[in-house]
């Protein structure tokens, strides 16, 4: 999970996009520091699912075999993106 400092920088910037109606999308990568589903859920809740949400390349599919099957289900108001 990022420090505090970095979740109040990722909060801000999610505000300045919410103002041209656009959120911030976290992806999350095994090698980054971000490296799984779950981590990128825990940052997306902290920021608040109005302005933030998780997504994923599907150039990198094998990738997806990092998520574990524990992974908690994010709640309805969140909005996965693949982009191609």
């Amino acid at each position: 999970m990022p420090t505090a400092a970095v979740l109040s920088d990722l909060r801000s910037c999610a505000a300045i996009l919410a103002d041209a109606d656009v959120r911030l999308a976290v992806e999350f990568l095994p090698y980054a520091p971000l490296p799984t589903l779950a981590d990128a859920i825990d940052v997306c809740e902290a920021v608040g699912w109005q302005r933030c949400g998780a997504t994923t390349s599907t150039s990198r599919p094998n990738r997806w075999t990092s998520v574990p099957a524990t992974t908690p289900t994010p709640g309805p108001a969140c909005a996965l993106s693949a982009p191609g």
